[in-house]
């Protein structure tokens, strides 16, 4: 009699065991799938992506500079856009603004935005920006207000990633909202 209950006892042990197993085997196949397709979409965010960087001639050598620099942009991925050209930024997927040049033209540069999936970086030394302007700047999606150049290289490079690049696989997984 206990052979009998101690074979079923075993059996039921051993089977939930394997479904156990495959139940984790699924979840980390599953986390594999999403981290591939993660850096799938940050190599084609990187390799094809255009950054228009509307400034001064002195400061777009030094962001673009400084962009290079860290190995991780190509510099013909970086165009400059002057002041009266505007139109010359409208193709690129991310945009760079300095404030000081180009403050009074944001509302134009926002506008010219194909969707609000192209991120803005506002570039502006601290207290620069109007307050009344800050609050109008801050309630515009994808749109980050940046004053010091370490957090410039880390905000491009999160807008990267949470901006997924037109032909992103990560559609399938986030949908396309």
């Amino acid at each position: 009699m206990f052979a009998n209950s101690y074979d079923f006892i075993v059996n039921f042990i051993a089977g939930i065991s394997v479904i156990k197993l495959i139940i984790a085997a699924i979840v980390v196949l599953n986390v594999i799938t999403l981290i591939t397709s993660l850096f799938f979409n940050l190599g084609i965010n990187l390799k094809k992506r255009q950054i228009a960087i509307f400034s001064s001639r002195e400061t777009y050598e030094s962001l673009s500079e400084y962009l290079t620099n860290s190995n991780i942009f190509k510099q013909k991925n970086i165009i400059h856009v002057k002041e009266g050209n505007l139109e010359k930024g409208k193709t690129a997927t991310m945009y760079i603004v300095e404030w000081k040049t180009f403050g009074q033209e944001i509302d134009q540069i926002f506008t010219m935005r194909g969707n609000m999936q192209t991120p803005a970086i506002v570039y502006a030394t601290p207290g620069e920006i109007p307050r009344e302007k800050m609050g109008d700047i801050s309630m515009r999606s994808n749109t980050v207000v940046v004053n010091a150049r370490g957090r410039l290289l880390n905000d491009v490079f999160v807008s990267m990633m949470t901006t997924g690049y037109k032909g992103s696989r990560l559609r399938r997984f986030f949908g396309d909202n």
